[in-house]
This record gives C-alpha cells, structure tokens and sequence, in this order.
C-alpha cells in the first residue's frame, strides 16, 4: 500500500473515532426529543400548565391586581393626586413664574433693554460686519499681490519655462525619433499581422 494510501485511510480512521460519538449522540439526542420528550412537554403545557395559569390568572390574580391596586390607583388619582396637581399649577407654579420671572423680565426688556438694542447695538454690529468685510477684501487683495503674483511669476520663470525649454531641446528630438523610427513600424508590423 502506498504512503499516501495509508496516511488517507489513517485520516479517515481518525475522523471516524472523534466524528462518530459526536454524531451519534446529535442523533440518539434528536430521536430522543422528537420522539419522546417534545410530544410528553408539548402536551403537558398545553392539557395542564396552560389551563392552570389561565385559571389562576383569570380567579386570582387579577381580580388581585384589580382590587388592591387599579381601582385604588384611579380613584388616588381622579380625587387626590390630580386636583392637587391643578391646585399647585394653578396657584404656586404658574402664577410664580408669570409674575416673579416673565412680567420682570418682559418689561425690563420692553422699558430697558429694546432701546438699547434698536439704537445702539443693531449699528454697531452692522458697522463692525461692514468694517470686517472692507478689512478682509484689504487683506485678501494685500496677499493677491504681495504673495501669489510674485509665486506664480517665480514658478512661470524659474520652473516652468526652463523645463518646457529642456523638454523641447534635450528630450523632444530622441522622444519623436524614437516613435517614428520605432514604435510605428511596429505598430504597423501588427497590424499587418493581425488583420
């Protein structure tokens, strides 16, 4: 028998022995749930537990709920709580706030502070936006041309026509020559090869 014969059938062997106890058991345990314990549960919830915990339900705990904690609740509420609640808005909270810090406020604001702010703080501001949008045009046209002209003007001169020169007297000629004497006849040789 060949090595690797061997070391195939030794593989399966292995296989087999840790694979076939776990197999067995998912199936011993699946027939045991199909076949036994899923029919016995399903019928005891539904013939007992069910019925039991719907009777309980229904005769005691809800009369339960019903007595000792609903009616009570709604009646604390409709009597107690919600009266009292209107009371404390109605004469404590609403009336504090309207009067201690609303009425204040909205007439130092309509006696004090809207004249202020009218005459003297609108102008203000509307000549600070116009001062600001005059100053930051000045800056912009000072960095116009004091730094962009002169960077432009060096990069044209000193970059861009000297490698435009180079490119047209150094590279241009062996560039041109190599495509016309090179790369088009071979171009044409496959052509013709491959019509």
């Amino acid at each position: 028998m060949p090595i690797g014969q061997l070391m195939k059938n030794l593989l399966k062997g292995l296989v087999f022995l840790f694979y076939f106890p776990i197999y067995l058991i998912q199936v011993a345990g699946g027939w045991l749930w199909n076949q036994v314990l899923d029919p016995a549960l399903s019928w005891l919830m539904l013939r007992i537990v069910l019925p039991v915990w719907s009777w309980i339900w229904r005769f005691v705990l809800e009369p339960l709920w019903t007595y000792l904690f609903r009616i009570p609740g709604l009646w604390l509420w409709e009597k107690l709580l919600r009266p009292f609640l209107l009371f404390l808005w109605s004469y404590l909270v609403y009336p504090f706030f309207y009067y201690v810090l609303y009425l204040p406020l909205r007439l130092i604001w309509i006696y004090g502070l809207r004249g202020f702010y009218r005459h003297i703080l609108l102008p203000v501001v509307n000549a600070c936006r116009i001062a600001a949008a005059w100053l930051g045009r000045a800056l912009a046209a000072l960095w116009q041309f004091l730094v962009l002209r002169p960077l432009r003007w060096l990069w044209r001169t000193l970059i861009v026509r000297p490698a435009y020169w180079l490119y047209r007297t150094l590279l241009h000629p062996p560039l041109a020559w190599f495509r016309r004497e090179v790369l088009k006849p071979i171009a044409g040789w496959f052509r013709e090869w491959f019509r």
